[in-house]
């Protein structure tokens, strides 16, 4: 989990240089819309001098497992990414159930060069609703 970790702090920060190291040169990455976007594709976004860090926010993961296969040189990693924005100068915003982000994943990792890489991830967002 550490490199899930790693990662979504790189996404927040829009660090090329640490997301070119996470991926996998074969990454694939299919999109809440269903688009598969790959490994160039996907630094070349988040290289946009336009595009700036997001706005603070508080991210959890919940429902997570890990499962490795193939002599443990791979990772498929499944959960829940909860986005939640920081608390703002209006109490009430961040309070705000539509704030609330969630977004289901599943990441596949492989073991190369004495670390973990992710060649193919696949996320869907839904709204959580009160049981």
């Amino acid at each position: 989990m550490t490199v899930e970790h790693e990662w979504l702090a790189a996404l927040h920060r829009r660090d090329v240089k640490t997301l070119a190291r996470i991926l996998g040169r074969e990454f694939i990455d299919s999109d809440f819309q269903g688009d598969a976007i790959t490994s160039a594709q996907y630094l070349a976004y988040f290289a946009r001098p336009d595009l700036h860090p997001e706005p603070p926010a508080r991210q959890t993961f919940a429902d997570t497992m890990v499962r490795f296969v193939a002599g443990g040189k791979v990772a498929i990693v499944t959960g829940v990414v909860i986005t939640q924005p920081a608390a703002t100068s209006n109490a009430g915003d961040s309070q705000d159930p539509a704030a609330v982000r969630h977004s289901r994943f599943t990441d596949v990792f492989v073991w190369r060069g004495a670390r973990w890489q992710v060649v193919t991830g696949q996320e869907t967002h839904f709204t959580a609703s009160a049981r």
